[in-house]
């Protein structure tokens, strides 16, 4: 898990809707400001975008006009109290990123999990063959329960932050099932290399996926003399002679980030159908549980006026997009068990797409049906790539950008800032704000757990200028 650069227990979000502007700033509840770890003082982070229209990401756009049609002008902020001042009264709600659930040798071990019930929200971590004890949440009630039976049988798990959230009215909470948000999972396509010898031939066309690997792989994972990742491929072993089919899966096995946490998720999920009140949990995949972008043609377009997946209707070196999708996504579930066993899990499920399986947005073969998002019992949840220029839906950049890294080519992007905090929390301000029917916004696509009260001004007039204030664009 990447560290936060900053840990806040409260984060301010002051928007100007007059001016289009959306002001960040990170407080630490009363203490105000906060110091790094250097002792020195962390700069004001500002988001704002331009008077035009003409914004990247038309997702956030929408959002915006839909803020500014809102509270453009007016004396009173959405708190339910009209007679308090803009300056004085912010509206609140909590923002959960679940985190990732991933990782063994190469890659840091995560195995995180969210919990929602009522207005608890917590941010977990499981530790399989760890005994242990947790502390009590919601004073022996489902949460408890769920926890201490985690706390069995040799395993544990850990609270990572909790808090009550107290906004919003009771009604809303009212006959809430025991929600859990289980992040992104990034299940390969391969988990070993091919065999060598044995009457295996390595020509074209002839190893393991034969021609839909060939046709279908990014043509920068063959004929190149580098392997993936660039100097960071560690304990996968490079074999240049081999034919271009056979390097492919170096290049893939080198940026496989779940690496052998199946039998963690295996464990985990025998706790869930053994649990007595399992028919009171609600099970949320938020997104990005399939890894079909990596070492992968691209089989989607560029939509640049709205967020929408749309599938390429041209033959991209041979395949559709349909046989592209049903091929890797049966190769997803014939290499990790487990994919099955969550699908088949007895317990309410939603599936939520991602960025990385975003292709499940249009097409899901022999799969449960893939959504947007979800919404219910005060609770929005959604992957977290859609305040993501790069790679939102219908963006394309992202998808690149992914080759590229793992390919080793900008190796160096991956050490940039990949939690974005300030950047998505303001971007969940917006979605508060444009939809008011929530107060707890859950998320994933980073890969780092995070849980934290926000609290979002309203303000007239113009937004102050940024100066040396950092600047973050939705």
């Amino acid at each position: 898990m990447t560290e936060e650069i900053y840990d806040p227990w409260n984060v301010n979000v002051t928007i100007y809707p007059e001016t289009y502007a959306h002001r960040l700033g990170i407080t630490t509840g009363s203490e105000g400001r906060r110091r790094d770890e250097r002792g020195s003082w962390l700069p004001t982070v500002v988001a704002t975008v331009a008077r035009d229209t003409s914004w990247p990401n038309p997702e956030s756009r929408a959002l915006r006009d839909r803020v500014v049609q809102r509270y453009q002008g007016i004396a009173h902020p959405v708190s339910r109290t009209a007679e308090a001042t803009l300056d004085q009264e912010p509206v609140r709600f909590l923002f959960m990123d679940c985190g990732r659930w991933g990782g063994s040798s190469r890659y840091p071990q995560n195995r995180h999990f969210g919990l929602v019930r009522g207005r608890w929200v917590l941010v977990c971590e499981f530790r399989p063959n760890q005994s242990g004890s947790v502390a009590s949440c919601d004073n022996n009630g489902l949460i408890d329960q769920f926890l201490q039976h985690l706390c069995t049988g040799g395993s544990s798990c850990s609270i990572i932050r909790r808090k009550f959230c107290r906004y919003g009215p009771d009604e809303i909470y009212e006959n809430s099932p025991l929600y859990l948000f289980l992040g992104d999972l990034h299940l390969p396509v391969a988990n070993s290399m091919p065999p060598v010898g044995g009457g295996v031939r390595h020509e074209r066309g002839s190893v393991y996926h034969g021609e839909v690997l060939e046709r279908s792989v990014d043509e920068r994972y063959i004929d190149n003399d580098e392997p993936a990742m660039g100097r960071i491929v560690r304990d996968i072993e490079y074999q240049p002679r081999e034919h271009s089919s056979y390097q492919w899966y170096g290049y893939h096995l080198s940026g496989d980030i779940f690496e052998e946490a199946e039998e963690d998720l295996s464990q985990f999920l025998t706790k869930i159908e053994n649990f007595r009140h399992r028919n009171r949990i609600h099970l949320i995949q938020v997104g990005d549980m399939y890894e079909v972008w990596l070492g992968f043609e691209r089989y989607f377009s560029e939509v640049r006026e709205r967020s929408q997946v749309v599938l390429r209707g041209e033959q991209v070196r041979g395949i559709t997009a349909s046989q592209f999708i049903e091929h890797w996504v049966a190769a997803v579930n014939n290499t990790n068990p487990v994919a099955n066993r969550l699908h088949n899990l007895d317990v309410q499920k939603t599936w939520i797409w991602g960025n990385h399986d975003n292709y499940l947005a249009c097409l899901h073969p022999n799969i449960p049906a893939r959504q947007v998002n979800f919404s219910g019992n005060g609770i929005f949840a959604e992957h977290g790539h859609q305040g993501d220029e790069y790679n939102r839906d219908g963006a394309i950049r992202g998808h690149d950008i992914t080759q590229s890294v793992f390919v080793g080519r900008l190796p160096y992007w991956r050490e940039l800032d990949p939690n974005r905090r300030r950047h998505f929390i303001a971007f969940s301000a917006l979605r508060f704000l444009a939809q008011n029917d929530f107060y707890i916004y859950v998320m994933a696509h980073t890969h780092s757990p995070y849980l934290t009260d926000v609290n979002v001004y309203i303000r007239p007039g113009s937004a102050p200028e940024p100066s040396t204030m950092m600047m973050y664009h939705l």
